[in-house]
């Protein structure tokens, strides 16, 4: 995923974390419901139409590891001790080449997925939900004579996925933050 200008990783990681010790700055911190009144969050298996288990699978990985880490909340991979649970479906996942390089090798590709998501608590209310979510992102590949395209892929599509668990994680904590305000 090499590249120039705004567009290359380690810019966009150097972008990043400029960003965030701006928001240290600020006072920005990350919430942790470990202590609060939702402590432990069922992450059920995530469902897939299709042939894309694997992106489910992998998606459900992160969601665990990114709740862990970002909220303090214990994940459970089943209903049997737990304060909410959260639905994930894969509706659709498709990659396009978007360039290649003169000897036909991919060099730009576009990931396109759909998910619906919802968190609900012990009682089956529905306190947050993302239908119909469209996630769409471009990733530079290796041109490189012998550079190993199938890691290229995988450490891209790993990168997506975990964009979009760190964008449900972020949104139904705001959610769970404003619910705990009222």
């Amino acid at each position: 995923m090499g590249g120039n200008g705004l567009n290359s990783q380690p810019m966009r990681n150097w972008l990043f974390g400029l960003y965030f010790i701006g928001l240290l700055g600020c006072g920005y911190h990350t919430l942790n419901w470990a202590h609060g009144q939702w402590r432990v969050l069922w992450i059920d298996t995530v469902q897939s139409e299709g042939t894309h288990r694997k992106q489910a699978t992998r998606l459900e990985q992160l969601l665990h590891e990114r709740t862990q880490a970002g909220t303090g909340m214990k994940t459970v991979r089943s209903g049997t001790s737990y304060d909410l649970k959260l639905s994930t479906r894969l509706k659709s996942y498709s990659e396009q080449v978007l360039a290649t390089d003169v000897d036909g090798r991919t060099k730009r590709l576009q990931f396109f997925m759909v998910f619906d998501f919802e968190l609900k608590d012990l009682e089956g209310k529905v306190l947050w939900s993302l239908p119909d979510y469209a996630y769409s992102d471009q990733y530079e590949l290796s041109t490189q004579v012998g550079a190993p395209f199938r890691d290229d892929l995988v450490t891209s599509q790993d990168t997506a996925l975990r964009n979009v668990a760190d964008l449900v994680i972020a949104n139904f904590s705001m959610a769970l933050a404003k619910r705990s305000q009222e």
